[in-house]
């Protein structure tokens, strides 16, 4: 088996391997590696050569560790391995000191060598000293360029003497070449902040290499990285010699500690400098490539120098004040948390530095051999990488020479778009500028090509910038401009062009801004919305960008998470004075709710003036009393739907269904969200969305103008069309019409969220978001959690026959899983079920099963179904047994109160993800008996209720549609949730294994009467800053799925009617609606009262209660290896 592969690199590929061959003999030959007991590292295999178009030469030896050699650890090898081929190449000369070369253990052989002392370790944290940590970025393969280094300085003089232990101060200095050169401003490619990268002047200065900060030493911001004055001798530390690393496995965390001090914050009263601990984050995930460097300083110990490849910027983590100087209570608190930070000390620089370099160096104490050998076995088993040793060369950082561009690219706004995404990718790609002749020619190369074809130069660059989203190594053997070459060739011999879009889809690009950096990305397809489809012509859609903001792994903004002083940071500063981008001015527009969720939102090509006069073309929204339901109304034009063409001029503004009144006093509105339209008006639109118009779908959500919900088709409508054409055949004035409801749309007063100006109007066009069609149905853990407990509180019978039904239909789910990869007849069901852009009916000759590609899109849609159902519990339903529906009013008085109507489709396959199938449509079958039906999310047991499902011949029109009843006191949508009927979707089953004996009382969900505060309010002049305000407010307090998960986990601990859980679903309710009043939840409390203790949950489900929800998690927990065949 191979332990070991050695590499070797070069351009000449002749001269490659017949160097390579001559240098690899003479190093396996030492006397070392070969003895009389035998071969201690030895050939495995024939040399493997490589000369791709794109990737430099290589040579591949495969090595193997002799089998009796193998409890010697492999460090001992690798060492002797290094320093021979460094040696000998030195010896040969100049042809082999151009070789590169690189040692690389494969992830599958570290169980194979001796590197695992670690599997007796059962610590789950280990902690090593290091003497200096570098940032930077590797270079053609072996060129490491350091921008920042932090290290220990050993002057006695400026160390800080604590009960008699010393504590090294931290030297922390920008590693240059030692001379004053120039560095330009552009190096920062946060555009909101730092000129642009293209054409900027340089006004900055860099420090020399030698320069450290020493106690003397200030920045502008009085900043001491080194101390001298004593704090309380009472204070008890236990020795802190270096910078500490600790590598906590169980977490797949690394953090780095160290202390840095202030004068600027030196204690009054006693002249302490207070000292403050600064923690590097780096999370497992975040390491992409992992390269180590040996040398034997003494017989029993070893200097190692460990460089990660991270995905993502480090994060910076600070405790101020760490050992409580200022309080002189002598409190340690180095194990605290802190508040999140992106630089220390006021230097601005920091946060450039640690954001652009894509390799963090971690230079080791001198160590055991065992030691090392634990922590390099133990990382890379977590990891799961190649570890390479290279011969790796530092180098000097040179200020980046001026980017000058030919003045016809000024007005090119996409051209300068694309450079400064190419620079947003930091050193990985910036450090190949620092070279001036390199620099020249990559430039030299995108601007012949760009002469020759616009387009095509734009597609290649954005094809090049997003191979660097993770901060992939370039290891193209014309660097940087090779790889451009490549990619535009590429292009240009296939004929790819740029996919037309299909009707309703527009292109956007799309900016990510995390608490160090702003990365500009590539055009994403998505379904359009209003606002970029208002005025094409003054505002096309290069105009708008789509920013995310996210914290450095791409995760959502939580203030857990990045706190909110951060957020407020890098936030609330860029949506109230907007930013620049390739010198272009962009400021905050809006956001619908959902975006907001996510943390994103739309930004204007424009002026902040232009910006408001923009809005006001969308809607009347000053006249909305409060900011939160300014944003919430002015999401609705921001909502993705494809619009139409369809002949608006036939509407009326009707009238609601009144209910009861709620416990405001109010009168429910029964009808809420919901209006209907005319036969004649659903064919025209299932036109223009290309379906069938003979069966046109019966419910639309929409928007139009102000109006947002659904309509339901009403066949009323057309008839009373037809009776005013017969009685009026001459021209009749429009109240005339509407007396007779001859209309095609019918709008509800509750579906009018603003007013709109009359001409922008009368230009609004009909927009569809979604439609009925047939929906599978999956359960999730919270209506699980409530199936379960709320038929154990009915009866015995009702528990057992619903767990058992659950079981059944898990074991059901999990075969239909399993049989798609043997079963042919199952393997083309569910392909006919992803989004077909194979018409697999006409592949009649093709076994899917065998088939590679298909097979691998089989295991594929296993995987994620497996995903889905490790992580929520979402067991299909058969769909013969349930479906998700659309929930409509009755326009026909027919249903009472408790009764429903439901009408499906057969047939699945008779849409294609919502697109009719025209050669068959699906049986309508009529359901008729108990129902039970849910609401996402539902929390209470309230939320799951029994109906009664009837067959009314009126309503047979109505297909794949949830009818409710527009009598009774209380809508039963608002039973549930708290939900309307202006859009929201239902889960309805009709089996009767899972149904209940009774109903449980329904939540009360009215909205809560907040008084006006003078925050909420808003003037025209100070609009923006209250919109980002709230956007920030919005983002630091959305708790909804915490809140969630916190009620699932206390309802399967104490049960569904504890009053804890009551307690949660009340916050619960007020975080759903955080959105519209601005108002969010009071915090979770973790005060546990009584004497239950607070426990890991998932243990405690499994040892103690042994009920529905927990007997599911073990169940799904066997199916871990599921994807491996």
């Amino acid at each position: 088996m191979t332990d070991l592969k050695l590499v070797f690199f070069h351009n000449n590929s002749k001269k490659l391997e017949k160097a390579s061959h001559v240098l690899v003999e003479s190093v396996l030959g030492d006397s070392r590696f070969n003895s009389r007991k035998g071969t201690i590292l030895g050939f495995v295999g024939s040399p493997l050569c490589y000369d791709d178009s794109g990737e430099e030469p290589r040579v591949e030896y495969l090595l193997g560790v002799g089998g009796r050699w193998k409890h010697i650890s492999i460090i001992f090898i690798l060492e002797h391995l290094l320093h021979l081929l460094k040696e000998t190449t030195v010896k040969m000369g100049k042809p082999f000191t151009k070789l590169r070369y690189t040692v690389v253990i494969p992830s599958a052989s570290f169980s194979n060598v001796h590197m695992l002392p670690f599997k007796r370790h059962f610590s789950a944290v280990d902690e090593y000293y290091f003497e200096q940590i570098s940032f930077g970025n590797i270079l053609h393969h072996n060129q490491l360029y350091v921008q920042r280094a932090i290290n220990i300085l050993e002057d006695v003089s400026t160390t800080l003497k604590i009960n008699k232990k010393f504590l090294p101060s931290i030297a922390i200095s920008r590693l240059t070449q030692p001379q004053m050169i120039k560095q330009t401003k552009s190096t920062s490619f946060d555009s909101g902040t730092g000129s642009s990268l293209v054409n900027g002047e340089s006004n900055e200065q860099k420090q020399s290499c030698s320069y450290r900060i020493m106690a003397e030493d200030s920045d502008h911001d009085d900043y001491k990285v080194c101390a001298s004055t004593p704090p309380p001798e009472s204070l008890t530390l236990p020795e802190e010699s270096h910078i500490i690393g600790e590598f906590e496995h169980d977490l797949r965390v690394l953090n780095l500690r160290f202390f840095v001090t202030y004068d600027s914050r030196k204690d009054r009263k006693n002249g302490w400098r207070v000292i403050d601990q600064i923690r590097l984050v780096i999370k497992y995930e975040s390491i992409k490539q992992v390269h180590l460097e040996l040398e034997k300083r003494t017989p029993n110990t070893f200097w190692a120098r460990l460089m990660l490849r991270l995905k993502h910027p480090v994060q910076i983590w600070r405790i101020g004040d760490v050992f409580a100087l200022k309080t002189g209570k002598g409190i340690d608190r180095r194990r605290h948390k802190g508040i999140r930070v992106n630089k220390w000390g006021g230097d601005n620089k920091i946060t450039e530095d640690l954001a652009n370099s894509s390799v963090i160096v971690l230079d080791f104490m001198e160590e055991s051999p065992e030691r090392l050998s634990a922590l390099i076995g133990r990382l890379m088993g977590l990891l799961k990488l190649d570890l390479e040793l290279r011969n790796i060369e530092q180098r000097f950082i040179y200020a980046m020479p001026q980017v000058s561009l030919p003045s016809q690219f000024d007005t090119d706004f996409e051209f300068y778009y694309w450079i400064e995404a190419l620079g947003s990718r930091g050193s990985v790609v910036i450090d190949h500028w620092v070279n001036e002749t390199e620099q020249k020619k990559f430039f030299k190369t995108l601007i012949d090509c760009y002469k020759q074809d616009r387009q095509r130069t734009l597609t290649a660059l954005e094809m090049l910038s997003d191979r660097f989203l993770d901060r992939s190594e370039v290891r193209h053997r014309r660097g940087l401009t090779g790889l451009f070459q490549d990619i535009e060739r590429d292009l240009a011999k296939n004929k790819i062009e740029q996919e037309e879009l299909k009707n309703g889809f527009v292109r956007l690009k799309k900016v990510i801004i995390t608490p160090s950096r702003m990365i500009l990305c590539g055009n994403e397809v998505l379904m359009g919305n209003r606002v970029v489809r208002i005025d094409p012509v003054n505002y096309p859609t290069h105009k708008f960008l789509r920013i995310v903001f996210r914290d450095e792994d791409g995760s959502r903004v939580h203030q857990t998470c990045i706190g909110g002083s951060l957020i407020d940071g890098f936030i609330r500063e860029r949506l109230r004075g907007g930013m620049s981008i390739c010198e272009k001015p962009f400021h905050f527009l809006g956001t619908s709710n959902s975006q907001m969720r996510e943390g994103g939102c739309y930004f204007l090509q424009a002026e902040l003036e232009e910006v408001g006069e923009f809005r006001k073309r969308l809607g009347l929204f000053d006249q909305m009393p409060t900011i939160p339901k300014m944003m919430s109304r002015l999401g609705l034009c921001f909502t993705q739907g494809r619009d139409t063409n369809v002949d608006m001029s036939l509407q009326m503004l009707g009238f609601d269904f009144i209910g009861g009144p709620n416990s405001n006093g109010e009168h429910y509105t029964i009808s809420d969200g919901c209006g209907c339209m005319s036969m004649a008006a659903a064919r025209k639109v299932a036109e223009e969305m290309e379906l069938d118009p003979m069966n046109p779908p019966s419910c639309i959500q929409f928007r139009y103008a102000g109006y947002k919900g659904v309509l339901s088709i009403n066949p009323n409508l057309d008839a009373a069309k037809r009776c005013f054409d017969k009685l009026h055949k001459e021209k009749s004035e429009k109240e005339t019409r509407e007396s007779y409801m001859a209309v095609d749309f019918y709008f509800r007063p509750s579906q009018k969220k603003f007013n709109i100006q009359e001409e922008e109007e009368r230009l609004c066009r009909f927009e569809v978001v979604k439609y009925s069609a047939p929906v599978p149905l999956f359960l999730n853990k919270p209506l699980i959690n409530i199936l379960d407990q709320v038929s154990k509180l009915h009866s015995v019978e009702s528990y057992e026959r619903i767990c058992k039904r659950l079981h059944m239909l898990l074991d059901k789910h999990i075969f239909s899983l399993c049989s798609t990869l043997t079963d042919e007849l199952r393997a083309r069901k569910r392909l006919s079920e992803l989004p077909r852009y194979v018409e697999y009916d006409m592949l009649d000759a093709i076994n899917f099963t065998q088939e590679p590609f298909f097979r691998l899109v089989l295991r594929a849609a296993g995987r994620v179904s497996l995903f889905k159902l490790r992580q929520k519990l979402a067991i299909a339903i058969p769909y013969q047994l349930g479906r998700v529906m659309f929930g409509i009013v009755d326009e026909t008085d027919s249903l009472q109160y408790g009764q429903v109507f439901v009408q499906y489709s057969n047939e699945m396959a008779a849409f294609n993800h919502g697109k009719a199938n025209k050669r068959h449509f699906g049986k309508k079958i009529i359901v008729t008996g108990p129902v039970l039906i849910s609401k996402n999310p539902a929390i209470v047991g309230g939320d799951v209720r029994m109906f009664e499902a009837i067959d009314v011949p009126a309503l047979h029109h109505l297909v794949d549609v949830l009818v409710f009843p527009r009598f009774g006191p209380r809508p039963h949508p608002d039973e549930m949730a708290g939900s309307d009927l202006d859009g929201d979707e239902y889960g309805v089953i009709w089996d009767p294994e899972l149904a209940f004996n009774k109903n449980e009382p329904p939540a009360d969900y009215t909205p809560v009467i907040y008084n006006e505060e003078a925050g909420d309010s808003f003037e025209h002049d100070d609009f923006q800053d209250k919109m980002a305000g709230f956007f920030v407010n919005y983002l630091k307090h959305d708790s909804i799925g915490r809140i969630a998960n916190a009620h699932l986990a206390c309802s399967d601990l104490y049960g569904i009617k504890a009053k804890v859980c009551g307690n949660i679903a009340l916050k619960h309710q007020r975080a759903v609606d955080f959105p519209k009043t601005g108002k969010h939840s009071a915090p979770l409390e973790y005060n546990w009262k009584g004497s239950d203790p607070q426990k890991d949950l998932k243990e405690r489900q499994i040892l103690w209660k042994r009920n529905l929800l927990s007997l599911n998690i073990i169940v799904v927990a066997l199916m871990d290896n599921y994807t491996d065949e």
